[in-house]
């Protein structure tokens, strides 16, 4: 009785306190419990971070942080109008708690789990007596754990009064001007995050109650037991002695039965790949992948019918929809902290974090091209060292004919002069036309791009003379520089057209040539070789594009406000001072520098082509320690620098001519002169502009 009536108190609170999840079969439940549902309900989606954070969701998860780090480690950079680094990016690459790496990768980590990352900007804060604060520079970024973090709000205003962490059983309040909060929209409360495992919860679950049915079902599967009937109905001595039999019987005897049928066996074992839910795994993992952005393949799953090319559109879609934009969250948490906190610097130094699109680099997909190219240029070479011609093997290349219409070889190509051709040349004469045609081309394609960006920085320029007034006219002096007319940004922009440019043509040039340089060596030596454009070859080719670009831009800025200044001192009208900027620099010189430019860096890209050739021919033949070199002047006239160049005879190889810092000194006393090398060390040409000289290799 006692207990019936303490059962109905317990029914009777529990029906108060949540009747409609409650059930009073196990009225104990309550009072164990609390106020939670007495009967766990499958249909009810209830999943932690740390069950999410397994399986295909931790595979999603990881992948993306993982291209997250990646991409913003080569495409994260400083948006300024000088050509320093964002102090907040110089503090996180001398972070001495985190890498670079782990800063960007733990970050969208704790973003996909949580919805929020607080990061924690190390500063000293100062109020002062009128109630305006002033913020000191930012010493440090730590890192805080978000589940570790609780975030205060004022009562009055409900804006944010600060944070607690709680850690190891201790906890620390945190002002809210240290912490840079950075967090995913959540469409439904302005103050709670959104995360990720927010939205795949319900499909990692369905995967996990799954994966749970299937387990249980193998573990006790087993053992499962089966039925055996008769087609007869037996009196009770019968079915006894019909047991008794089954029980007793020996392992691996037959079992006997009167007549055909007389006894039937039903298992009871379930069919294991219906227990695997196949149909089910397959509908929620293909939900999971879409929420998160994911494919299998961008998953690691190999799936037939992929193509190379679908892959690639596969990833670029993962970059472009879900990268970029979680890369693009923090930085602009970042760039909205330095612009709140330090907002003078912000505005006279323009600084920014800014993201570049990796799917939409033109120097990337000019590498590519230059990659076919070098591959197309192999594969021609191996088809004329089987023996074929030049228009077979350039039909084959370029996916003009098959296999199948390859005609028989009977003989190996020799390279000896070929009976005179239609147009009266020998092969000689025909790749020599066929190489000046090729750099005729390249050089005409980079004379046109330098003229091109000339003429926009000059109406670039010429746009900034228009802004100024009669009185800032009269003040360029030499305070003034060439960045008060056109901007950093605008200047960067035409650095990065002109090395694009530059990179093919570098490409082009140097792999022709560099293959050239192979063979003639090869040839010679009786030694084996062959050129590749390595990643050594194509990080040089790179870096010596946006070198060349901004020095060129550099040096046209420098020029332009030259004229512009030299005016300004005559007293020139701003009128005035336009047309002479557009008569000093007229199209005819802006064509005769492009020429210059293309003379310059074709000799360059010679000379560093047989330089990269012959490196790669004496680590493939062992030479080191035998090979040296000579500076050669190819002119009949060369300059008195590049004359002592060849006075000094043989070097090592390895060894370069000069380093950047040295000089190249003639005459002496007051005849004494020298030409300080700054561009680039001199290792195999190129000692100043409008150079052609090289250097001859020697094998001792």
């Amino acid at each position: 009785m006692k207990n019936k009536i303490l059962n109905n108190i317990r029914t009777k609170i529990a029906s108060l306190i949540n009747p409609t999840n409650n059930s009073m079969s196990l009225p104990k439940s309550f009072l164990r419990y609390g106020n939670k549902k007495m009967f766990p309900n499958w249909t009810d989606v209830e999943i932690s971070d740390r069950d999410i954070y397994t399986g295909y969701s931790y595979a999603a998860i990881r992948n993306r942080s993982n291209k997250v780090a990646k991409t913003a480690l080569d495409y994260v950079y400083t948006d300024s109008n000088d050509d320093k680094m964002h102090p907040y990016l110089q503090l996180i690459d001398t972070s001495p708690t985190f890498s670079v790496y782990q800063f960007w990768n733990t970050i969208s980590t704790y973003l996909d789990l949580e919805g929020v990352f607080y990061l924690m900007a190390v500063r000293n804060i100062n109020v002062s007596d009128t109630g305006v604060t002033s913020y000191g520079n930012v010493k440090e970024f730590k890192m805080l754990n978000p589940y570790n973090i609780r975030r205060v709000l004022d009562k009055d205003t409900l804006k944010v009064a600060g944070y607690v962490e709680t850690k190891s059983g201790m906890s620390r309040e945190i002002p809210p001007e240290m912490i840079i909060d950075i967090r995913e929209l959540n469409p439904f409360s302005d103050n709670e995050p959104f995360a990720l495992t927010d939205a795949l919860k319900e499909s990692q679950f369905t995967l996990k109650t799954s994966g749970d049915y299937t387990r249980h079902t193998l573990k006790h599967n087993i053992n499962a037991p089966g039925i055996l009937t008769t087609d007869v109905i037996l009196d009770d001595k019968e079915f006894t002695n019909f047991v008794e039999r089954v029980k007793s019987h020996t392992k691996g005897e037959p079992l006997f039965g009167n007549g055909s049928g007389a006894i039937n066996w039903s298992d009871m074992n379930i069919d294991l790949s219906k227990a695997a839910l196949k149909d089910i795994n397959e509908q929620n993992r293909e939900t999971l992948f879409s929420v998160a952005g994911m494919s299998k393949t961008t998953m690691g799953i190999e799936q037939s019918g992929v193509t190379r090319e679908t892959s690639k559109t596969q990833s670029d879609l993962l970059i472009e929809y879900h990268i970029l934009p979680r890369i693009q969250l923090i930085i602009d948490a970042l760039n909205q902290d330095y612009k709140n906190k330090y907002n003078d610097e912000y505005v006279r130094n323009e600084y920014k974090i800014a993201v570049q699109d990796p799917t939409a680099t033109d120097m990337d997909k000019s590498l590519k091209e230059v990659d076919l190219m070098d591959k197309k240029l192999s594969l021609y070479d191996k088809m004329l060292s089987k023996g074929y011609d030049e228009e077979t093997s350039a039909q084959y290349v370029n996916d003009e004919i098959g296999v199948d219409l390859l005609p028989e070889v009977k003989r190996p190509v020799v390279e000896e002069p070929i009976e005179e051709s239609e147009n009266n040349l020998t092969k000689n004469e025909i790749d020599q036309k066929e190489s000046k045609g090729l750099v005729q081309q390249q050089q005409g394609a980079l004379q046109n791009a330098v003229v091109n960006i000339e003429t926009e920085l000059v109406a670039d320029f010429i746009a900034g003379v228009r802004k100024l007034t009669a009185k800032t006219v009269n003040a360029i002096d030499s305070e003034t520089n060439p960045d008060d007319f056109v901007t950093k940004k605008d200047q960067k922009e035409k650095i990065n057209d002109l090395a694009v440019v530059l990179l093919g043509f570098y490409g082009v040039i140097m792999n022709w040539k560099a293959s050239e340089v192979m063979r003639l060596r090869t040839t010679k030596y009786a030694l084996d070789g062959v050129f590749n454009l390595n990643n050594q070859v194509k990080k040089y080719i790179k870096e010596l594009s946006s070198k060349v670009a901004i020095e060129h831009v550099q040096t046209v800025m420098k020029d332009l406000y030259k004229i512009a200044y030299e005016s300004a001192k005559k007293g020139l009208s701003q009128t005035e001072i336009i047309n002479e900027i557009k008569n000093k620099y007229s199209y005819d010189i802006s064509e005769t520098r492009a020429k210059t430019v293309a003379r310059t860096e074709t000799n360059r890209a010679f000379t560093r082509a047989q330089y990269e050739a012959d490196k790669q021919f004496v680590d493939q033949n062992d030479l080191q320690g035998h090979v040296f070199k000579q500076w050669h002047t190819r002119s009949d006239n060369p300059c008195e620098f590049c004359k002592a160049l060849e006075d000094e005879g043989l070097m090592p190889f390895e060894d370069s001519f000069r380093d950047i810092g040295q000089s190249i000194t003639v005459g002496s006393g007051k005849n004494k002169k020298s030409m300080d090398v700054t561009f680039e060390r001199i290792e195999a040409g190129n000692a100043h502009p409008n150079c052609s000289c090289d250097y001859e290799l020697v094998i001792k």
